[in-house]
């Protein structure tokens, strides 16, 4: 059973167009490519040559800096006003918890309507 899997496997690598193999791991039945790990990768570099790609993910990058640097002054205070570290956690907690309740609500949203008209709503008609 084991051996029919490994040359099914075989057959899935072989099937695989456009990519230039050197080998094929048997033990985990996974192709290993010359020069990347993935053809994936490939995908990521050719997204970076985008303007508003690099736009996006910078801006992004950015954001999330930001948030943290503003996490990180918030509990600072909390820490200075009360000197323990309960506070701190509170405050960590409180910056978590309206993600942690949205977050189910707008799966089930997600997967319910349409996305090419929920976009649109969720982002106030921009």
């Amino acid at each position: 059973m084991s051996r029919l899997k490994t040359l099914s496997a075989l057959q899935r690598a072989r099937d695989w167009g456009g990519l230039r193999r050197s080998r094929l791991c048997l033990a985990t039945a996974v192709p290993v490519y010359r020069g990347r790990s993935s053809p994936d990768r490939a995908d990521i570099v050719s997204a970076v040559r985008h303007k508003r790609v690099r736009r996006l993910w910078t801006a992004s990058i950015l954001s999330g800096v930001a948030y943290m640097t503003a996490l990180t002054a918030c509990g600072w205070v909390a820490f200075d006003l009360h000197y323990h570290s309960s506070p701190v956690g509170l405050v960590v907690f409180a910056s978590f918890l309206p993600s942690l309740i949205i977050t189910p609500f707008a799966g089930v949203f997600v997967d319910r309507y349409d996305r090419r008209t929920m976009l649109p709503q969720s982002r106030g008609g921009i």
